[in-house]
């Protein structure tokens, strides 16, 4: 799996299903998702490279991982893990409560910093209403509308988080009734759905490019 390759400029993390899931096992630092060239065509591949390595290779000598190779095997495991445990009763129920607690505190902070955001913008108006000079009042309202922007920010990221959530709930519901073995293109047929599946389930990824070593640590 190790690639002696060049790297490119960084390419759109969205491209990389593994993002904020890798770390590499001779530094510890995280990897992020790069294309680079490599083989004998020197083609353009999606890849994988310790985050420290890429700005000093002195400090790490962690090479880029083909994302295809890597991400392909995290799936099959994760379409291996899903087999096993499908038939447990309490698979889906575990299933759930794994992602909930996940994201029960990053909800319950950010619906605690919209309110408030939100009280002490009202509190900046009733001040630029109530304040008899001009430029005051101005102050007040301005303040007042960097803290809406700010609350607006937080109920953007409260809304993707409860998205999520739904997402994840449809994705364990719709394994429940299954009876037939699932393939790894079953599981992994929607690129958005796939990636949803992965941080799900992964806690976090170990990569040794050296010794061509991957430790998956699952969260379930």
């Amino acid at each position: 799996m190790a690639n002696r390759a060049t790297v490119c400029p960084r390419s759109n993390a969205s491209n990389y299903l593994l993002t904020g899931l890798l770390y590499c096992k001779n530094c510890g630092s995280t990897m992020s998702g790069n294309s680079y060239r490599g083989g004998r065509d020197k083609r353009t591949y999606r890849g994988y490279q310790c985050t420290v390595s890429a700005k000093d290779k002195s400090r790490c000598k962690t090479k880029p991982i083909n994302a295809d190779s890597l991400e392909r095997t995290v799936k099959n495991v994760i379409t291996s893990t899903l087999n096993e445990t499908i038939k447990d009763p309490d698979f889906a129920l575990r299933l759930h409560t794994v992602f909930g607690e996940s994201v029960k505190d990053e909800i319950a902070n950010l619906k605690r910093q919209v309110s408030e955001l939100e009280s002490k913008a009202q509190a900046s108006i009733d001040r630029a209403l109530t304040t008899s000079t001009p430029t005051t009042a101005e102050m007040y309202e301005k303040k007042a509308a960097e803290l809406m922007a700010t609350k607006k920010e937080k109920e953007a990221l409260l809304s993707a988080i409860e998205r999520k959530t739904e997402t994840a709930k449809r994705l364990i519901d719709s394994i429940k009734t299954q009876t037939a073995e699932l393939t790894v293109d079953a599981v992994f047929s929607n690129p958005v759905l796939s990636r949803e599946w992965i941080h799900l389930l992964v806690e976090r990824i170990d990569v040794d490019d050296e010794n061509d070593d991957v430790t998956i640590t699952l969260k379930i």
